[in-house]
């Protein structure tokens, strides 16, 4: 935990930009008076100059930690653990393994976050190791701003269902989407945004959903899957359809890209993902077109955070506010989100990972983006049991057992 020095023990001196610096955030807190100002009252400071501030700059820092550092862990606990593990040195003799490995993560994470903001990393070392007050104040106020851009970024993102149709021009949902703050009628309750949230194995078991800018798909669907999808239906119908956690949606998909031997290819390059990470970083005026020929809008996350490149959690942060958007449900009740998210970030940073799929995956997603080249449980009916096949192999265990082919026929070709 942080110290808190003796009452009249002096403290170690600080450099000026840095004392400042310090002050600020000490100021901001209510840990320090504000000076007292003489003669009249002056301006508001620019809104630019109130940005660069220490405070806004840390609270920046938070909502760039929802964003593109995890979406998932507690900030609260990532700045404790984080600050002990970097300033003082974490006695991992106490802790369990999987306590280890939870300090260790949030550690990996509080390393990237202090990355975004590395010249006030000696003032929060200095307020964590002599204003114990201070320090718990800012990981409140931290904490609570990262939870509230998540909610505000998600209540932003509840209402632009034109990314759910693949030409927002031409395209419209039929029957159209309320538009009120209830999402009661999204997820398995319509048609199109169903076939959205279903892993591939059980979209192709539907009829195929015509738009205006598509030619009309012909249905080819062969008898076992025409009777698999009425299955599938009855479900939905019974509410007793869940989708397998083991398997992708395919709005993750580019259309047409789904291979079931190779669940890799054309993953994360579907359009409502890019729709979404654009909205993130480039502005909701992009999320459609992309950028064109004026760059980056003066007024974007991308700038504020100053973060030009497409990483895992960019694309894990997307996927996630993809899914809250389809389904009926917020943030803290939607089920499978928090393992979704997980499941994104372990494609690209897993134990077993093709790079150079990923490095493909990244570059392609950052010229997409940045245009650069770098109730009450109905009663159980067994008919209407899932009929998944006992030996399908999951989306997640295929990845790998392609990346670890793929890393050995270039080992075996570099020798």
């Amino acid at each position: 935990m942080p110290g808190t020095p003796a009452p009249d023990a002096p403290l170690p001196p600080l450099p000026a930009k840095h004392q400042e610096a310090l002050d600020k955030i000490l100021i901001h807190l209510c840990v320090k008076p504000a000076p007292a100002r003489d003669g009249p009252p002056q301006r508001k400071r620019a809104k630019v100059l109130e940005a660069r501030s220490p405070p806004e700059r840390l609270r920046n820092a938070a909502r760039f930690f929802v964003r593109g550092v995890h979406l998932d862990q507690n900030l609260s606990c990532v700045l404790d653990d984080g600050a002990e593990a970097r300033w003082k040195g974490t006695d991992a003799s106490d802790l369990t393994p999987e306590q280890a490995t939870t300090v260790a993560a949030h550690t990996k994470s509080f390393d990237a976050l202090i990355c975004h903001v590395p010249d006030l990393e000696p003032v929060l070392q200095y307020i964590y190791a002599h204003y114990s007050n201070a320090w718990e104040l800012l990981v409140k106020e931290l904490h609570k701003v990262a939870r509230q851009t998540r909610c505000n970024d998600s209540n932003e993102f509840k209402h632009e269902t034109h990314y759910f149709v693949p030409n927002p021009g031409l395209d419209v949902l039929d029957p159209p989407l309320g538009t009120g703050e209830s999402k009661e009628d999204r997820g398995f309750k319509h048609g199109f945004l169903r076939l959205l949230c279903m892993p591939w194995r059980d979209r192709i078991t539907q009829p195929p959903w015509s738009f205006k800018s598509i030619a009309a798909v012909p249905d080819t669907r062969s008898d076992e899957q025409k009777a698999r999808g009425d299955r599938i239906m009855q479900r939905i119908d019974a509410k007793l359809y869940k989708p397998n956690p083991k398997l992708f949606p395919s709005f993750l998909y580019e259309d047409g890209s789904y291979d079931k031997e190779n669940p890799l290819n054309g993953l994360f390059r579907g359009y409502l993902v890019i729709r979404n990470i654009r909205h993130t970083w480039t502005s909701p005026t992009t999320a459609t077109t992309g950028l064109g020929h004026n760059g980056l809008p003066r007024r974007c996350h991308a700038r504020t955070h100053r973060s030009f490149r497409m990483t895992p959690p960019k694309v894990g942060y997307a996927v996630s506010q993809a899914y809250v958007m389809l389904m009926p449900y917020d943030w803290d009740n939607c089920p499978g989100l928090s393992a979704l998210y997980d499941s994104v970030l372990k494609v690209f940073l897993g134990e077993h990972v093709d790079d150079e799929w990923a490095e493909e995956t990244l570059a392609y997603l950052q010229s997409q983006v940045y245009g650069q080249t770098a109730t009450q449980e109905p009663a159980h009916d067994p008919s209407l049991d899932s009929d998944e096949d006992e030996d399908e192999c999951d989306h997640m265990e295929k990845i790998q057992m392609l990346a670890r082919a793929r890393r050995s026929e270039r080992e075996a070709a570099a020798r």
